[in-house]
């Protein structure tokens, strides 16, 4: 049997109902938690000696009898649950990368609050603390311990590495794991493609290293005038260097390798913390709003970093009209041959104007992600499809559909003028193929990587664009808006972005929910006829070949 559907007027909503998934009879909850960390780096500039005082309150209904943490670095050890997923799916990285490469994560000297002693419980990259009173809802606790972390190399992980003369630190310490009001504890073991979910608290930490380091991090510097008086600012200012050749090392150090210097950060309603170190970072420096955006750029690279901060902004600025202001006070993007975010801080590399998209991308990140927490292990596509949906559309609004990258992988994919080629044309491509899996995927679940990214990057992203065809982008900015208002340093799942977009739009959305979310629906039309009833207009019969209702 043929469908139609005959185009003359803009689509209109007009079901009735309210969204009422599965995960919403549970009342909402979250846990509190604060994180207050000294660090200093070992002589071997690898390995991070510190100290951990650790409060948990238990805002849930449940007692517990435990406390469960990440300790990412020792996935990346022979034998790791990481290493046998990789050796399975044909990668030797383990097995020729030199054993300086591997990282680890020890725990010594953990005690509770009345000081006794707790023997840690590892497994790979999950470790558990059996407490010695049960912890009711209500009760808080306090931990205490020394921890020592080494920083793996450059050819174990690229999130995280010494190399270059640089310390790019994520995933580095023990995280608490989330226990949340939908899954309990989500403690699953890391493999590398999957990223962290953590609990929003307080962090203070101070970071002790040799004087040339220069320090970005998540949240502000509290001691400014003593790690960057204005002195050293004014000498590192990013203009100093734009006449540098790209690529060549730079001559002088600006401190003294043999005195240290510490760098205090607070952040607060953030769920991670990660830092930069390197000797070769130069610094510049715009507002944008309530945020002060921080460049940090190797020398080597000063050229090419040229218009970062005003990249930055302008990308902000979109964000910040299109979903509401930016979480927090300060905003640093680093330059360390990566791609990847983290509350308040992002890792970026690359030149202009190549990396707008990866700034801007990054930048995104800080609102589906930073402050609307989504669990990125289990629900990846709440995370990566809103941020490439974002990216999207702050590139066609600062660069036009003839964008920076319009060319890229055109061997295999066509170009698409309007959406590049993340967003709807590539998922429309992959899909024949049975690469799109059902939104909800573990990102660690798929054997392999590109059934992952279309599910999690281009079927969600295509999803915004198919609801933004629905309801105009003024109705987007209405649902996201109201989204991030009310779900800000929260923990929100898919339910409760569609239940808030229900209630702004004063409309039923289980149908779009039930053909994006629930299953692996092919979404394909094709223009079955053109025609011309009266003069000025045309219309479009449009057949739905696939049993997607867009």
């Amino acid at each position: 049997m043929k469908r139609f559907i005959i185009l003359y007027i803009p689509a209109i909503l007009f079901l009735s109902g309210i969204f009422h998934p599965a995960q919403a009879v549970r009342s909402y909850w979250q846990q509190d938690v604060s994180y207050n960390m000294n660090v200093r780096l070992a002589e071997d500039r690898r390995t991070l000696l510190c100290s951990l005082e650790f409060h948990y309150r238990n805002n849930s209904p449940d007692t517990l009898r435990e406390l469960r943490f990440h300790a990412h670095y020792n996935s990346m050890q022979p034998g790791s649950p990481m290493h046998r997923r990789r050796k399975s799916l044909g990668s030797r990285a383990f097995e020729t990368a030199s054993p300086d490469d591997y990282s680890f994560l020890r725990i010594s000297d953990l005690r509770d609050g009345n000081g006794r002693p707790i023997e840690p419980q590892f497994e790979y990259s999950i470790f558990r603390v059996p407490l010695h009173e049960a912890l009711p809802p209500g009760g808080e606790l306090m931990l205490t311990m020394n921890f020592s972390s080494r920083i793996p190399g450059p050819d174990m992980a690229y999130r995280t590495s010494a190399a270059h003369g640089q310390l790019k630190v994520a995933h580095w310490y023990p995280q608490v794991c989330v226990y949340d009001h939908v899954m309990g504890w989500v403690d699953n073991q890391y493999l590398g493609w999957g990223e962290a979910y953590g609990e929003f608290g307080v962090y203070d930490v101070s970071i002790t290293l040799p004087e040339p380091y220069i320090v970005g991090a998540t949240g502000s510097l509290v001691n400014r005038a003593e790690a960057l008086p204005d002195t050293l600012r004014e000498t590192l200012d990013l203009s100093n260097f734009l006449s540098w050749p790209w690529g060549r090392s730079p001559e002088d150090v600006f401190g003294d390798w043999s005195r240290a210097k510490t760098w205090r950060f607070h952040a607060e309603n953030v769920h991670d913390f990660a830092f930069v170190a390197d000797p070769q970072f130069r610094i510049d420096q715009v507002r944008c709003g309530d945020t002060d955006i921080w460049i940090l750029a190797r020398q080597e690279h000063a050229v090419g970093w040229w218009d970062a901060a005003e990249v930055t902004r302008a990308g902000m600025e979109i964000l910040e009209r299109e979903i509401g202001p930016f979480p927090y006070p300060e905003f640093t993007v680093v330059d360390c041959f990566s791609g990847m975010e983290y509350p308040g801080i992002i890792f970026c590399g690359g030149y202009s104007p190549r990396y707008k998209l990866l700034f801007w991308h990054e930048m995104a990140h800080n609102y589906f992600m930073g402050a609307l927490g989504f669990n990125q292990t289990d629900r990846a596509f709440l995370d990566e499809g809103f941020t490439t949906y974002w990216e999207i559309r702050i590139m066609e609004e600062l660069l036009g559909p003839e964008n920076i990258n319009v060319d890229r992988w055109e061997s295999f994919i066509v170009k698409d003028r309007d959406r590049w080629y993340r967003g709807l044309r590539p998922y429309i491509l992959w899909q024949k193929s049975d690469f799109a899996l059902p939104l909800h995927v573990e990102s660690d679940r798929p054997r392999v990587y590109l059934k992952y990214r279309v599910s999690a990057y281009y079927k969600s992203a295509s999803m915004l664009f198919a609801l933004q065809y629905l309801v105009g982008k003024e109705g987007i900015r209405s649902i996201m808006h109201a989204f991030y208002d009310r779900w800000k340093f929260h923990h929100p799942y898919e339910g409760d972005f569609f239940r808030c977009a229900e209630d702004t739009l004063g409309t039923s959305l289980q149908w779009f929910y039930d053909a994006w979310v629930r299953g692996t629906k092919k979404l394909d039309y094709s223009i079955d006829k053109i025609g011309s009833k009266s003069p000025g207009k045309i219309s479009l019969r449009i057949r739905r070949k696939g049993d997607m209702i867009m």
